[in-house]
């Protein structure tokens, strides 16, 4: 299991199958696995669709721990969500994704997640590069991944969103 990564701020908690599977049935359980507060507003719709999914696919596959779900904790309170649509592809590509709590937006929560998980991965031999994706009219999340230091390397692709790189 990889460790919680500590920036200047956050602490990034990989998200475990039991925690993710906690979330939906009993958020005060989930908050005691992970040691933090949770937000009645995480998390959003799209996450909360997608963690029994992702609970199973970490409890049959633990080496997966990692490559998904992290959560952001300030203080004892979560402020958000990132992590990677999975493992490296063949080409050694791994695309990031991140979300903050809107009453914590604006604060640099992700660019200082996104980061320390970007060095995080950068240190895996099979990591070649790190891309992200963003629709064109998203000005946050585009200062995001400029602040990072990703260079725009195409888009709009087939889903209307623009496509981001950052070489490991």
């Amino acid at each position: 299991m990889p460790d919680n990564l500590v920036t200047d701020r956050l602490t990034l908690i990989p998200l475990a199958a039991d925690a993710a599977r906690l979330i939906t049935e009993d958020r005060a359980a989930a908050a005691a696995v992970l040691g933090i507060e949770i937000p009645e507003a995480w998390p959003y719709s799209d996450l909360l669709d997608f963690l029994p999914i992702y609970a199973k696919m970490v409890q049959d596959d633990p080496t997966e721990l990692g490559w998904g779900i992290w959560v952001m904790a300030y203080r004892g309170l979560l402020v958000g969500d990132i992590g990677f649509h999975g493992r490296p592809d063949a080409a050694g590509r791994v695309e990031i994704g991140y979300s903050v709590q809107f009453d914590y937006r604006g604060r640099g929560f992700a660019p200082e997640a996104a980061l320390a998980l970007i060095e995080w991965a950068s240190a895996h031999p099979d990591v070649s590069r790190i891309i992200a994706r963003c629709y064109p009219d998203n000005a946050s999340s585009i200062r995001v991944l400029q602040k990072i230091g990703m260079q725009p390397i195409g888009g709009p692709d087939d889903e209307g969103l623009l496509v981001w790189a950052s070489f490991a």
